[in-house]
């Protein structure tokens, strides 16, 4: 009956200990968090908007996140998120295991992967654009001015890759270009020129040509043509175009919150892409002064949302 006992004992602490055993391999315990580290181009503004809303996005994940500048060392860190166009271009060549670079341009981009040859097609590497699609752009227009057919466009040599696509799907909103080349760095008669055969210039995030020096010209000259501009960004509607269709800074946090995660579990992120988030603002102002009647930006998106192009 001892030698029972006894044994049944041992077996009751031996199931124990098995037991124990299999919950310590299978428990997290030794699991180490996941490090992000976002470097930010510049302090305050959209960058601090932009780190602000990612911080809450990732408030009850596991993610250890480090916000920094482009000035300060980077720590040890699982993923890199480059927020605008100097803290890409500092690690487009890094050590670092992965980078996601947001807020900059598409052409921005692909000139970093020319520059770095060996990124393209990397798990590890890619961005989430700062403009927009070309055929939200379009959409925009054929949405907001459905009597306006001519569109306008500046462009220099070598012109943004977003012309040739522009080029190629204007004719399903029923939209014919103007395009007009802007040489080193003469602008006047090119707007001009382009001006006399357009109903609307849009504007591309091409630094070449739409930069703080040359908006308030270009914005005079449409102005007196009574051309409406077609912005890039809400700073661009303030300053007197008439719409313009963005994605926000707390929009970029939110997608990027998605990738993060999703890179925790599959350490690969997303193809580069457009933001799927965007807003439309217009300027009641410069549309009234315009004599344009131009639908409110819910309106506009609904507009946007049907499947259903303008054929000419």
């Amino acid at each position: 009956m001892i030698f029972c006992s006894k044994l049944k004992h041992f077996c009751t602490t031996l199931s124990f200990y098995i037991i124990a055993l299999f919950v310590f391999i299978a428990s997290p315990v030794n699991a180490e968090p996941f490090l992000l580290s976002v470097v930010l181009s510049e302090n305050g503004g959209a960058y601090s908007e932009f780190s602000e809303a990612l911080q809450n996005y990732l408030l009850n994940s596991e993610v250890k996140l480090s916000i920094q500048d482009t000035t300060k060392d980077l720590p040890k860190s699982d993923l890199v998120i480059a927020v605008g166009m100097k803290a890409a271009s500092n690690f487009a060549n890094s050590k670092a295991p992965a980078v996601l670079n947001v807020m900059i341009t598409k052409a921005a981009y692909h000139q970093l992967l020319r520059e770095f040859p060996g990124r393209e097609n990397s798990p590890g590497y890619s961005a989430i654009y700062l403009d927009q699609p070309v055929e939200r752009q379009l959409s925009l227009i054929a949405a907001a001015f459905p009597e306006r057919a001519n569109v306008g466009l500046l462009y220099h040599t070598p012109p943004l890759v977003e012309i040739s696509e522009i080029r190629q799907k204007a004719g399903d909103f029923g939209l014919k270009l103007f395009e007009q080349e802007v040489k080193n760095g003469s602008m006047f008669e090119p707007l001009q020129n382009v001006l006399k055969h357009s109903d609307v210039l849009l504007a591309l995030p091409d630094p070449a040509i739409f930069n703080t020096t040359s908006l308030r010209n270009i914005l005079v000259s449409t102005y007196q043509a009574q051309v409406p501009v077609i912005g890039f960004s809400s700073a661009y509607v303030k300053a007197g175009a008439i719409c313009a269709v963005y994605t926000t800074p707390v929009q970029f946090a939110t997608q990027t919150g998605l990738a993060i995660l999703k890179f925790a579990e599959t350490e690969t992120l997303p193809r580069p892409e457009y933001s799927k988030f965007f807003e439309i603002s217009i300027n009641e102002r410069v549309a009234k002064s315009l004599s344009i009647n131009i639908k409110n930006p819910k309106e506009l998106a609904l507009i946007m949302a049907s499947p259903r192009k303008r054929k000419p």
